[in-house]
C-alpha cells in the first residue's frame, strides 16, 4: 500500500511540476535560452512513457498515461509525424502494432530532464529549510527503492 501511495505521490507531482514549469514565465525565457520547447502535456506523457519502455503497444501505451485507445492512437500518429516515435508491427503479433521512442524523442525527454532537475533542485536550495531538503531526501531515497524492488519484480 505504501509502494502505492508513493507512486501516486510520484505521478502527482510530476504532472503539477510539468504544469508549473510549462506555465511559469521565467523558465519558459530559461527553457528557450536553452534550446527547449514544451509539447501538449499528453504528448509530452507519452514520449516520457516511451523513454523508460522503450517500445510498447498502443494499448500498453493507453493504461500507463491514463487516456482512450482512440486518443493515444492519435497522439501516437501526431508524435510519429513529428518524428518522436516509430510504428512498427509486432513479430509476435502481426495485428497489434508496436510504437518505439526514435532518437528524437530521446532527446528530447533526456534534455527536459535534465532541465528540470536543474530547476527543481534550485527551487529546493531556494525555497526549503534544511530540515524540509532532508525529508524531501528521505521521501526519494524510499521511491527511489521502493521502484528499484518494482523493477526486480519484472525480472
Amino acid at each position: 500500500m505504501e509502494y502505492e501511495k508513493m507512486l501516486h505521490l510520484s505521478k502527482d507531482l510530476d504532472n503539477l511540476m510539468y504544469q508549473y514549469m510549462a506555465t511559469i514565465k521565467p523558465y519558459q525565457d530559461q527553457a528557450a535560452e536553452a534550446g527547449l520547447h514544451f509539447l501538449d502535456k499528453r504528448l509530452h506523457n507519452i514520449v516520457a512513457y516511451l523513454a523508460i519502455a522503450k517500445k510498447d503497444s498502443i494499448t500498453h501505451i493507453a493504461m500507463s498515461v491514463a487516456a482512450s485507445l482512440k486518443n493515444t492512437s492519435r497522439r501516437i500518429k501526431h508524435l510519429q509525424e513529428l518524428g518522436y516515435v516509430n510504428r512498427g508491427v509486432d513479430p509476435n503479433d502481426f495485428r497489434t502494432s508496436l510504437i518505439e521512442i526514435t532518437q528524437k524523442g530521446l532527446d528530447y525527454y533526456n534534455s527536459h530532464e535534465e532541465f528540470n532537475v536543474r530547476a527543481i533542485l534550485d527551487a529546493v536550495n531556494e525555497r526549503l529549510t534544511d530540515k524540509e531538503q532532508d525529508e524531501m531526501c528521505r521521501y526519494v531515497i524510499q521511491l527511489t527503492i521502493l521502484l528499484a524492488k518494482l523493477d526486480d519484480n519484472k525480472k
